[in-house]
This record gives structure tokens, sequence and C-alpha cells, in this order.
């Protein structure tokens, strides 16, 4: 497969943008985000299936290196991500069955993605690779601002009993 030019992918996602811009503004929401939905899932789709091999080979290699680890979370968030947009778009098109919506679905894959980002994440302090004091102070730092978020969101859905 041909190496794609850093300045072709930057032009083809300003494009893709400016489109969505144009839809959202010539068009329904309902027909935007089902576009929006769609451009997503290949996107998505186009990022997971294309790290497989690497993915799958790091995986038989019984993810022993630190690059390893990185090949094998960077495709699993990917498709984890693919696999919850999947899930959103059903549950919208059948417009939120109350039964799925309470299922345990949303939250494994959410848990599912953390984990995986976690993996990821642990992969430069499994001490084959030698880190720099810069790099664990940006590791602290958005461990930090995670931490914060989730404290965020625990809080608001305690307080307003908010459900997405």
């Amino acid at each position: 497969m041909p190496r794609l030019n850093q300045y072709t992918a930057i032009l083809i996602a300003v494009s893709v943008l400016i489109g969505y811009m144009i839809i959202y503004r010539y068009t329904d929401f309902t027909t935007s985000k089902f576009i929006a939905d769609w451009v997503a899932i290949i996107g998505l789709s186009f990022m997971s299936f294309s790290t497989m091999p690497v993915a799958w080979r790091a995986f038989k290699n019984g993810i022993s290196t630190d690059r390893d680890m990185f090949i094998f979370s960077y495709w699993l968030i990917w498709t984890i991500v693919l696999w919850h947009r999947i899930w959103i778009i059903l549950l919208a098109s059948l417009d939120r069955p109350v039964s799925w919506v309470q299922s345990p679905v949303s939250g494994l894959l959410a848990t599912s993605i953390a984990i995986a980002a976690g993996f990821g994440a642990s992969a430069p302090m499994s001490g084959e690779v030698p880190l720099h004091r810069r790099e664990i102070i940006i590791f602290a730092i958005a461990a930090g601002f995670s931490g914060v978020i989730a404290g965020i969101a625990i809080g608001v859905y305690l307080v307003t009993g908010w459900i997405v």
C-alpha cells in the first residue's frame, strides 16, 4: 500500500470538515448527523482494518516489547471506538429502545476503551525504554486531567442523574 503524503492527508481532513459544514448548513440536523456518523464509521473502519495485520503480528509475538504494546493498544482503541460508534448508530436508528439503553453494552464499551488506553499508556512504563523527565511529566499531567474529567463526569451523574 503506498504511503499517504502528509499534506494529502491534511487536505482530505480539511475537505471532509468543510464538506460536513456545507452539508450541515444546507440540510436538516438528522441528515447531517447521519452523514457524519457514516463518515466516522468509514474512518474508524479504515484505521481498524489497516492496522489489524500489524496488531495481529504484535499479538502473536506475545506483545513483548513497548512497540508491540503501542501497536496493539492503538489498534484496540480504534476498533473499540468503531464498535461504540456502531452501537450508537443502532440505538439512534431504533429510537433508543429502553432495554438497549439500559443494557450493560454502553458501559462495557466505555470501560473497554479505558482499558485499551491504559494498556497503551503503560507501554513506556514497562522499563524497557527509559523515560525522560519531560515524558514522565506529560504522563502525570495527562493522568491528572483524565482523573479530573472522570471525577466531573461521575459527579454530574451522581448529582443530576444525567443519563445519555
